[in-house]
């Protein structure tokens, strides 16, 4: 895929295209102030980096998880994300088919899901339980990145939109990252369970905000930013 990407970007050097002229900085400091103002995106973007980093430390915990506590071997390792890997592809078939009503409805569910799922996976001391229960969190945290997604390219005018996946990219390329550098210390300090309870509590926490912010949010009269499509 990156060799596609990468010739289809190469490709008008060779074209003899006529030059394109970017955006002027006016324009590129006015899209993003227009996102920054659209309080719909910035809560978004805000939840999925929350979403993102809070998941980071679950991928050091893991293993420990596998190892320490369930007295697993790195083929049990393998089938936790196998299990994670299969439910995810139904997960994320099901997020492909929300309908626009419910998008902010699923997306909270899904970082609520999530978090309800983990601060059990923490505890459990035996695998078939502990692989039932990834396995179902792989199945609630596939939706996530789709929905959201869509969100934003409804919520999204047509001159902040690519801000505002840029935003969105390098928010989700560095949140995970630097929540397993956390998650790092933290498992050290306390352990795999407890790492998966504090992730797990967290996520749960950012995910019911969320939705007391949305609920508030569809009481208000309208604001008029954006397209009322992926509000």
């Amino acid at each position: 895929s990156f060799v596609i990407l990468a010739a289809a970007t190469l490709a008008p050097a060779f074209a003899r295209l006529p030059a394109v002229t970017g955006p002027s900085p006016d324009l590129a400091d006015f899209s993003l102030r227009r996102m920054l103002e659209d309080r719909v995106i910035a809560a978004l973007l805000v939840l999925t980096y929350l979403y993102f980093f809070l998941y980071g430390p679950l991928e050091v915990a893991l293993p420990l998880l596998v190892v320490d506590r369930l007295h697993g071997s790195a083929t049990e390792l393998g089938l936790f994300w196998t299990a994670f890997g299969v439910f995810a592809v139904l997960g994320a078939a099901l997020g492909s088919r929300v309908p626009a009503r419910l998008l902010w409805t699923v997306a909270i569910g899904s970082v609520i899901g999530w978090g309800a799922v983990m601060v059990p996976l923490g505890w459990v001391h035996s695998v078939p339980p502990a692989l039932c229960l990834f396995g179902l969190g792989g199945l609630l945290y596939a939706p996530y990145p789709i929905v959201s997604y869509t969100i934003l390219q409804r919520r999204a005018e047509r001159g902040t939109l690519l801000v505002v996946l840029a935003v969105r990219s390098g928010l989700t390329l560095v949140a995970s990252p630097v929540g397993a550098a956390v998650g790092g210390p933290v498992t050290g300090a306390v352990g795999a369970g407890p790492t998966f309870a504090i992730s797990g509590v967290a996520t749960l926490a950012v995910g019911v905000a969320a939705g007391g912010w949305h609920v508030a949010r569809r009481k208000r009269p309208p604001d008029g930013s954006g397209s009322a499509s992926g509000g």
